[in-house]
C-alpha cells in the first residue's frame, strides 16, 4: 500500500467508524468496511477469492461473504 493509500484508508476508516459515535459500528460493519477499503488499495486491487483467502488469512467462503456484501453496501 503506498503512503497516499494509507493515508486515504486511515481518513476513510476513522471517518465511517466515528460517524454515529466510537463504538456504534458492529464488528460485521467494521470488517465491511476495512475490506472494502482495503480492496480499493492497489496491493488488493483486482485479485482473486482465493489470492484475497490467502492475503488475509481466512476462508474463500468468507471472501465471496464479504464480497456481496460489500457490493450491497458500497455501490
Amino acid at each position: 500500500m503506498t503512503k497516499t493509500e494509507q493515508q486515504h484508508f486511515t481518513k476513510q476508516f476513522l471517518d465511517l467508524f466515528l460517524a454515529n459515535g466510537f463504538g456504534s459500528m458492529s464488528k460485521r460493519d467494521t470488517e465491511l468496511a476495512v475490506f472494502h477499503l482495503l480492496r480499493n488499495t492497489s496491493e488488493y486491487q483486482g485479485k482473486s477469492n482465493y489470492e484475497l483467502a490467502k492475503l488475509l488469512k481466512i476462508p474463500e467462503s468468507r471472501i465471496k461473504s464479504l464480497r456481496l456484501a460489500s457490493a450491497v453496501n458500497n455501490p
